[in-house]
């Protein structure tokens, strides 16, 4: 299931990267046609609130991220412009009960809303970048800043589906099962109920112990809450509720495997300390250590004096060679020439 969500994941980037317009025109298209109707429904209800909520603070979060991009928002932009989002999929569709069987994929399509919204963010801040670079600022891709920002949104949404989920999943079965189903639903709530201090913790704390911990407590926990139930309610159980179990979980191992996840954000530890001379890819880099240099002194330097060649020498000719002379002759030794040739004695 992860190769599966990682395949889908890296499609969408994909298509973000090489149409980002076509994303944003067809994405938005659809996220203004599905706020009309939750709207229309907020208003018939009398939840005038809610409603302007839902248009007024994701619309303004959409045309700043395509003004100033997703990494130079302020600090209270993006938490008021998405709080609308996980406030409506993540507590309040989900915490209704349905009256009718068809009504049980009202939460998957709040879901599915929230996720359609941050793709239309993501593809609004990739044309800024673009726009960017051709004004000359260099931003070839998404900082960490971004990309973090979109992931603990989507940690934080499927987590608080997962937490009311837990809270009224006697209310999303037949009735005939419902009864038999009671041990179960006690189980999920009062073992989700202990473990999910720490994933709330690690959505602001952001460690990748925590994350890590997220990953394996949520289906652990899921499946040791499928023991005790009777076999004819385990499938009714896994359609409602194990759709979000998968999701959260897959979002919180992309956080514990995502470089840029852990707080404060630490690049890579590649050989050979060459990670100084890649491209920036949103990790803070080293501050250059500048180290206070000795004053140099000046010693006073002579005047140059003119150079002058030296005089020309006049070019005498060389004298001829001497006549060669024979060495005079050599006057013998006593005794030479001996007076018998050798060999023969003279007696």
């Amino acid at each position: 299931m992860d190769v599966v969500f990682d395949a889908v994941d890296a499609a969408l980037d994909r298509v973000r990267r090489r149409l980002p317009a076509t994303l944003l025109g067809v994405g938005g298209v659809l996220w203004v046609l599905a706020t009309a109707v939750f709207t229309w429904v907020a208003l018939t209800e009398g939840n005038l609130g809610s409603g302007a909520a839902l248009t007024v603070l994701p619309g303004t979060l959409l045309v700043m991220v395509a003004v100033r991009g997703l990494d130079r928002l302020r600090r209270p932009i993006w938490p008021l412009g998405v709080a609308p989002l996980v406030v409506l999929a993540g507590l309040m569709i989900p915490s209704v009960p349905p009256s009718q069987p068809i009504e049980m994929v009202i939460p998957v399509v709040a879901f599915l809303y929230a996720q359609l919204f941050l793709a239309v963010v993501a593809a609004a801040d990739e044309l800024h970048r673009r726009r960017a670079t051709r004004a000359g600022e260099q931003r070839p891709a998404m900082t960490a800043i971004g990309r973090r920002r979109l992931l603990q949104t989507k940690i934080l949404l499927a987590t608080l589906v997962v937490l009311v989920l837990s809270q009224t999943a006697g209310d999303r079965i037949s009735l005939e099962n419902r009864v038999a189903d009671q041990p179960g639903q006690a189980t999920f709530e009062f073992l989700f109920s202990c473990f999910s201090i720490p994933m709330f913790v690690g959505i602001w704390w952001r460690r990748r112990g925590l994350a890590w911990y997220a990953a394996i407590a949520l289906p652990a926990v899921f499946a040791l809450s499928l023991l005790p139930r009777p076999p004819e309610a385990l499938g009714e159980v896994i359609l409602t509720q194990g759709w979000i179990i998968v999701a959260a979980t897959w979002q919180w191992l992309k956080a514990a495997r995502a470089p840029f996840w852990p707080h404060p954000p630490r690049p890579p530890r590649p050989p050979h300390e060459a990670w100084q001379q890649r491209p920036p890819q949103g990790w803070p880099q080293p501050p250059a250590q500048s180290w206070p240099q000795a004053p140099t002194r000046s010693w006073p330097q002579p005047p140059a004096q003119p150079w002058t060649p030296p005089p020309a020498q006049p070019w005498t000719p060389p004298s001829p060679p001497s006549p060669w002379q024979p060495p005079p002759p050599q006057p013998w030794p006593p005794g030479f020439p001996p007076s018998s040739p050798p060999g023969k004695d003279p007696g």
